[in-house]
């Protein structure tokens, strides 16, 4: 049997991570929501999550994000950058923060597969 796809979302405001969780909870698909980087390190570390959801807002704001942190805990995490609004910069910005993928709201699993194809199989697997 297929393992779940295990998400993070580590957004200071907790209440903005609470509603992508809601809209990421399916079958196949466990989600949780980190307000702090020690907590986001220690879901991804601990329950060995796949995928780190992050405001890209927050990352073009804060030069010093700490990313590099987040994947030495775990290598093949993949990182998800998503805005609240359109951006048309979106090479730019997977180029210049190293995000594995980008996606704008509304944040549905169908969304997050669009901008990170390699977990369709996966979440089609285990959602069935």
């Amino acid at each position: 049997m297929a393992q779940p796809l295990r998400l993070v979302i580590f957004d200071e405001d907790l209440e903005a991570a609470k509603s992508v969780v809601a809209s990421l909870s399916t079958d196949g698909v466990v989600v949780y929501a980190a307000s702090d980087l020690d907590e986001a390190h220690q879901l991804i570390s601990l329950l060995q999550h796949d995928v780190l959801l992050v405001d890209v807002e927050k990352l073009i704001c804060t030069p010093n994000y700490p990313l590099q942190t987040l994947r030495q805990a775990k290598p093949d995490l993949k990182i998800v950058g998503i805005s609240r609004g359109q951006r048309g910069d979106t090479g730019l910005l997977l180029d210049m923060l190293g995000l594995d993928g980008y996606m704008h709201g509304p944040v549905t699993p169908e969304a997050l597969i669009i901008s990170l194809p390699e977990i369709a199989d996966r979440y089609l697997m285990v959602s069935w």
